[in-house]
């Protein structure tokens, strides 16, 4: 992907996520705040994921992929959890945008090292 996508941007555009309507409500317009990270996407041009105002875990850690490449699996599966439990719970939405933040950033060590050893040569 060309383009870094950063927390501040996704909320920028999409300031008032919600926790899930568990009661039925009907939620037009609504979203949670990985929902925020599939609309962003999709404003981005993104159109072959399985984009949702209310995220599933899956669906979540297909949009941190995108993002994110140095994500493994259970590092997207673990973030993709904690954003929607934070969230949906109405726990701490401020959490869970801090989590999302921690996923879009997140990178080994080894990598980092790496990185840092190469802009030394």
């Amino acid at each position: 992907m060309d383009q870094t996508i950063t927390m501040e941007a996704i909320r920028a555009r999409y300031p008032n996520a919600v926790r899930c309507p568990f009661d039925n409500a009907d939620p037009d317009g609504q979203y949670d705040v990985g929902g925020a990270l599939h609309l962003f996407l999709r404003d981005l041009g993104f159109r072959n994921l399985p984009f949702a105002e209310f995220p599933s875990v899956y669906s979540l850690s297909s949009a941190l992929q995108v993002c994110n490449p140095h994500l493994s699996h259970d590092d997207r599966v673990y973030f993709a959890t904690w954003i929607i439990a934070l969230a949906d719970n109405g726990r701490d939405l401020a959490a869970a945008w801090e989590t999302l933040h921690q996923a879009l950033t997140y990178r080994e060590e080894e990598e980092k090292e790496e990185e840092a050893v190469s802009k030394l040569t």
